[in-house]
């Protein structure tokens, strides 16, 4: 049993490993196929048509968090089963998540058919008749293939509770490469933004699929549909409100803007602000993907009864990681971003890089040591972060609205930030209050060594930034090139 119990720990702890460094190649395959594919996508449909590409999939963001936020909860009661070796208790638990999900699908296909009826009211002040249309036949298969990925979360949940990250992430990076080769080819001979949205969401449906033949497959769990327990449904709702509450949160912040500028300035303007925060989701990806292969080894951390002090250190090694990489990307981001869109999209997307510095340089404080999220989750007190969140969130869309109006797609981009950051320093107050995590002894060994770094390091990219061309890929690559070697340089020593 002792020498079962040992291989199955280092099995575990090789997935994690593995997991983390695909975790890092994928974001790397995101962006390197981010910037290859994305100007060539916009110049072949226009402005407009990506604009309405970017409003389609900000209403169709508003479907997945339809999930109710339980996919977290559901994690967590498949490790305990997991971890108790219970496999008849996963099977009957992960039965009843298929059905409840499966209900959960038929409602993602009732709001899809609510927002494409909503269209026309929305949008009519400031698009043409053809350009509705087309909106509307766009979330026809986006509604579909929605429908199908929350049905499949349950597949999903179970497979990052059994820690097979290393499939999870492979399989993540063949859909990315296959759908992207797809949508170039359906470009290339004709096809419009329609069919982007038709092969995405065909990918998205045959990824689900994979995943339901390797948990009956691979893992040799039963996937028959059970009777859901209201009881249990409802002991998981209460610690999934919250979550639910951030994802809607989450999607005010990053996707509500798209609409709103959709539905005042146009969907010219849209393809602007979304080039602009396209990288939050890749950031967010740098920031997360350590505390993601972590998350089951601090929920056993936490239900062990691990004391404070401890708690605060893992919490402090995981955020040391996370600000070194983070910073990384930030900093680069802010010397040469105007460059490097300038580059990259051409004329007509300046302000893509002032969307970009408003809301990415807030959004790096929350990103940062983001795993004390599973700390609020675990010890109840997730409701607070939630509703730190929600009041920021409700306060930015009429303070949005107002911005618009003075200083257009910046007043937008800087309201998203502003809102984001008084939210991360609520949640702060809650971890030292609350919890009892000391924050202040947090945050200097998080920045201790790495503030000062930085500084040097930045110091040294603003001399590049003046000295070297303001133009051309090469020039670009060399300042990036030699910017990031004197910042590991500086942050190793």
């Amino acid at each position: 049993m002792q020498a079962v119990t040992i291989g199955s720990a280092e099995s575990r702890a090789r997935q994690r490993r593995l997991g983390g460094v695909l975790a890092y190649a994928q974001i790397a395959l995101n962006i390197a196929v981010a910037l290859a594919y994305t100007p060539f996508m916009v110049r072949t449909l226009g402005q407009e048509e990506y604009g309405l590409f970017a409003i389609a999939g900000a209403m169709a963001s508003y479907l997945v968090i339809l999930d109710m936020g339980l996919a977290d909860s559901v994690v967590r009661r498949l490790v305990g089963l997991h971890g108790k070796d219970d496999r008849q208790g996963e099977r009957d638990f992960l039965g009843s998540m298929l059905s409840l999900y499966g209900a959960l699908a038929v409602l993602v296909l009732a709001a899809a058919a609510v927002a494409i009826l909503c269209v026309p009211p929305l949008f009519g002040n400031t698009m043409t008749p053809d350009a509705l249309r087309t909106l509307q036949f766009m979330l026809v298969p986006l509604g579909i293939s929605t429908a199908v990925v929350v049905a499949g979360n349950p597949l999903n949940a179970t497979l990052v509770a059994h820690e097979r990250f290393v499939f999870l992430r492979s399989l993540e990076m063949v859909v990315v490469v296959l759908v992207t080769a797809a949508n170039v080819a359906a470009l290339l001979l004709g096809g419009g933004v329609l069919a982007v949205v038709v092969v995405s969401g065909f990918g998205a449906v045959c990824a689900t699929m994979v995943k339901w033949l390797m948990i009956r497959n691979g893992l040799g769990l039963s996937l028959a549909p059970r009777r859901v327990d209201r009881a249990q449904v409802t002991d998981m709702s209460s610690y999934a409100a919250p979550i639910f509450v951030s994802m809607l949160v989450e999607q005010i912040f990053w996707k509500l803007d798209n609409i709103l500028i959709g539905a005042r300035l146009g969907a010219a303007a849209v393809a602007v602000y979304a080039i602009g925060v396209m990288f939050n989701k890749y950031f967010m990806a740098f920031a997360t993907a350590i505390s993601r292969v972590m998350m089951p080894d601090l929920v056993r951390r936490i239900d062990a009864g691990s004391d404070t002090a401890a708690l605060t250190q893992r919490l402090v090694e995981v955020s040391r990681w996370q600000a070194v990489v983070v910073m990384l990307v930030l900093s680069g981001l802010f010397l040469f971003g105007q460059h490097f869109i300038d580059t990259w999209m051409g004329p007509g997307y300046g302000l893509s890089y002032w969307v970009l510095v408003c809301t990415l340089g807030p959004y790096a404080f929350e990103l940062i040591g983001n795993v004390r999220n599973v700390v609020l989750q675990v010890k109840g007190l997730y409701w607070w972060r939630a509703g730190i969140f929600l009041a920021a969130a409700l306060l930015n869309i009429p303070a949005t609205l107002l911005a618009m109006q003075h200083w257009g797609l910046v007043g937008a981009a800087a309201c998203t930030g502003a809102g984001i950051l008084t939210a991360y320093i609520g949640v702060a107050w809650v971890l030292s209050r609350k919890a009892g995590i000391p924050i202040l002894a947090y945050l200097r060994g998080v920045w201790r060594g790495i503030a000062p770094a930085l500084l040097l390091a930045s110091g040294m990219g603003v001399i590049l930034r003046v000295m070297l061309p303001d133009s051309g890929w090469l020039a670009l690559a060399g300042k990036v090139a030699v910017y990031s070697v004197v910042y590991l340089v500086l942050m190793w020593r």
